[in-house]
């Protein structure tokens, strides 16, 4: 990919009044792929979106669109498609107006703007929907009805502001799903905003973490899982843990020295002599008092979760959280041993 493809932002600064909401963030999303940005609320994920999208104004740097600088460009010239976090549909208008929309505002022949409101429905699967009223929709549909109004423009870049957080919980992972498979299909580079690490990790080609107006790390979704740059990566995107460890031979030892681990039963195939360990969820597993690398902290809480028990567990004042396949009723003090590769040194 040259870095005239796609979507390429350098040194992007938004101020409202005398704050920074998004400090010198610099991204590229090659032609064709998904950019998932993720974080917490008021991160300034959604200010990045707003200003690709041309709706605020950029106090520094530069955003290019296919090679296009279109920093300075207004909205309505940048050939971006936009979902809103709302949909923002139209309630008086049929499935078929609202797609056809920004088709009409372009001055679209009837006859092309038919063909393509009719290929783009086809697209999400709602042919038979054309004739209906948003009303008459679920979420799900009215999602997928912002998406091909997005798509039928054929937009140079597609956006998308947390397309999913309107939807019931239960609705979610087939939704995520079918929106992953009209991506696909539609081929258009994209920008996702989501404060969901299961959709930025299940949707993104890359995904970028923010915090504080700041892209904290960018990379793909198996490299920012494995290989976190610090421990609010690995914490936002795996309820992980990252841990001081000092390594003497076939010994690293955590906690000050308090807890000693053998190094065969650590992951070490992306060093053999780091200075940390990343814990997560699946890291550790209840044992027995003489389990190799075995360990006892304090149960602070008990959740249970339907398929797994959800445990916070207080390790001689460091926090972790254990997740246990099944029901598991522990003890005040539980022992735990590393699970076979669990624990990886970093």
């Amino acid at each position: 990919m040259t870095a005239s493809q796609g979507l390429s932002i350098a040194g992007l600064t938004v101020r409202y009044g005398a704050t920074d909401a998004v400090r010198d963030v610099s991204l590229h999303v090659p032609a064709g792929s998904v950019l998932a940005l993720v974080g917490p609320s008021g991160c300034g994920k959604t200010t990045i979106l707003r200003a690709v999208a041309g709706l605020v104004d950029v106090a520094a740097g530069e955003i290019r669109i296919e090679g296009r600088d279109v920093t300075r460009v207004p909205a309505a010239r940048r050939n971006v498609g936009l979902v809103p976090q709302s949909y923002a549909m139209f309630p008086h208008m049929s499935v078929a107006a609202n797609v056809a929309y920004g088709l009409r505002a372009r001055r679209t022949p009837a006859g092309v703007r038919e063909r393509r409101v009719a290929e783009v429905l086809e697209l999400v699967h709602l042919t038979g929907y054309a004739q209906r009223r948003p009303a008459a929709l679920s979420g799900g549909q009215r999602q997928r009805v912002a998406l091909a109004r997005a798509l039928a423009v054929d937009p140079a870049l597609l956006l998308l502001d947390e397309p999913l957080s309107a939807l019931d919980p239960q609705l979610r992972g087939d939704l995520r799903r079918n929106l992953a498979a009209n991506l696909a299909a539609a081929g258009c580079t994209t920008v996702i905003v989501t404060h969901d690490q299961q959709e930025a990790l299940a949707l993104g080609t890359t995904i970028a973490v923010v915090r504080e107006g700041r892209v904290v790390q960018a990379g793909t979704p198996a490299e920012l899982w494995n290989a976190p740059a610090d421990e609010f990566v690995a914490d936002f995107l795996g309820s992980g843990r990252m841990l001081p460890a000092r390594r003497d031979g076939d010994v690293v030892t955590l906690l000050g020295g308090r807890w000693t681990l053998p190094a065969a039963l650590l992951d070490t195939s992306r060093t053999r002599d780091g200075d940390r360990v990343l814990i997560r969820r699946d890291s550790l597993v209840p044992a027995g008092p003489a389990a190799p690398g075995g360990v006892t902290a304090l149960v602070r809480h008990v959740e249970f979760a339907g398929s797994h028990t959800r445990l916070r567990l207080d390790l001689d004042g460091t926090e972790l959280d254990l997740d246990h396949p099944g029901v598991l009723s522990p003890a005040p003090v539980l022992t735990l041993a590393p699970r076979p590769g669990g624990i990886v040194l970093l």
